[in-house]
Protein backbone atom coordinates (compact mmCIF):
# COMPACT_ATOMS: atom_id res chain seq x y z
CA UNK A 1 0.00 0.00 0.00
CA UNK A 2 1.23 3.16 -1.06
CA UNK A 3 0.60 6.54 1.55
CA UNK A 4 -0.36 9.14 -0.98
CA UNK A 5 -0.84 12.92 0.55
CA UNK A 6 -3.77 14.05 1.96
CA UNK A 7 -6.43 15.97 0.55
CA UNK A 8 -6.73 19.75 0.77
CA UNK A 9 -10.67 18.82 1.87
CA UNK A 10 -9.55 16.65 4.11
CA UNK A 11 -7.51 19.16 6.26
CA UNK A 12 -10.32 21.75 5.99
CA UNK A 13 -12.55 19.88 7.27
CA UNK A 14 -10.51 18.62 10.43
CA UNK A 15 -9.96 22.48 10.86
CA UNK A 16 -13.22 23.01 10.57
CA UNK A 17 -14.15 19.95 13.09
CA UNK A 18 -11.24 21.93 15.72
CA UNK A 19 -12.76 24.90 15.35
CA UNK A 20 -16.31 23.44 15.85
CA UNK A 21 -15.68 20.17 18.25
CA UNK A 22 -19.73 19.71 18.74
CA UNK A 23 -22.15 17.36 17.95
CA UNK A 24 -25.09 19.71 16.17
CA UNK A 25 -21.64 20.35 13.95
CA UNK A 26 -20.53 16.61 13.22
CA UNK A 27 -24.07 15.87 12.43
CA UNK A 28 -24.49 18.61 9.89
CA UNK A 29 -21.48 17.32 8.38
CA UNK A 30 -21.50 13.75 8.58
CA UNK A 31 -22.13 13.30 4.92
CA UNK A 32 -18.84 14.98 3.95
CA UNK A 33 -17.02 13.44 6.95
CA UNK A 34 -18.10 10.01 5.17
CA UNK A 35 -17.23 11.18 1.23
CA UNK A 36 -13.83 13.50 3.06
CA UNK A 37 -12.60 11.09 5.75
CA UNK A 38 -13.92 7.71 5.72
CA UNK A 39 -13.84 7.09 1.67
CA UNK A 40 -10.38 7.91 1.17
CA UNK A 41 -9.17 5.73 3.92
CA UNK A 42 -10.79 3.21 2.64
Amino acid sequence: MVFRRFEPSLLRFLEELKDNNCRSWFQANKTRYEREVLEPSL
